[in-house]
């Protein structure tokens, strides 16, 4: 194996009876041979999530989270800074969590910052902090059979569903447990208007 040495210049590795660099073409005979070297390169390696502060969300392919003026969205297949920023304001939270609603299908909240940093209580999907954005829960899939109950069960079923999906689904929770009520009022209104006098 033949001795090498690095050259002065680009820290490439370089036959050690070289005159002349092969790599940056720098003359060195000039060079006394004590000069000191220069620092080797440090490999930079750019990792998901460059320029997070915390993550509220985690998706097979896509994380949402936000930085200190921004929220954003970073692709896991695309180290480095977020594919997309939004500012870091009511509008803007709504804005992304809508984009990442629609390119990302499979997701969970997450409850600490990028590389385990911190102890953030993002869990419910709340990414507030600077900016005032509204905390607001992540929204799973929900299966149409809940309806069946306000539906069939009014205000009972509505009672029962809402406490089954708010957890999932506070929106549809809600809509379930207004719709038990509604549908209860009806049922009272028609009894008391069909056992009425004429």
């Amino acid at each position: 194996m033949d001795a090498t040495k690095r050259c002065p210049f680009c820290a490439e590795q370089i036959p050690e009876d070289s005159v002349r660099c092969p790599f940056c073409q720098t003359d060195l005979s000039a060079v006394p041979s004590d000069a000191p070297l220069p620092p080797a390169p440090v490999p930079t390696q750019r990792a998901v999530g460059d320029g997070a502060l915390q993550f509220s969300h985690s998706g097979s392919r896509y994380l949402l989270g936000y930085g200190p003026t921004f929220f954003g969205i970073w692709d896991r297949q695309a180290p480095g800074a977020p594919i997309q920023t939004f500012p870091r304001t009511d509008e803007g939270w709504r804005d992304a969590w809508l984009t990442y609603r629609q390119i990302e299908q499979t997701f969970v909240p997450v409850s600490v910052g990028p590389g385990e940093r911190g102890s953030g209580t993002v869990g419910a999907g709340a990414v507030g902090g600077p900016g005032g954005a509204r905390e607001e829960r992540p929204v799973r899939r929900v299966s149409g059979w809940w309806w069946v109950l306000p539906i069939v069960f009014a205000l009972l079923g509505g009672v029962i569903a809402y406490f089954g999906v708010r957890d999932r689904d506070g929106r549809k929770a809600r809509a379930m447990l207004l719709t038990g009520i509604a549908l209860s009022v009806v049922n009272v209104l028609l009894f008391l208007s069909s056992s009425s006098p004429r």
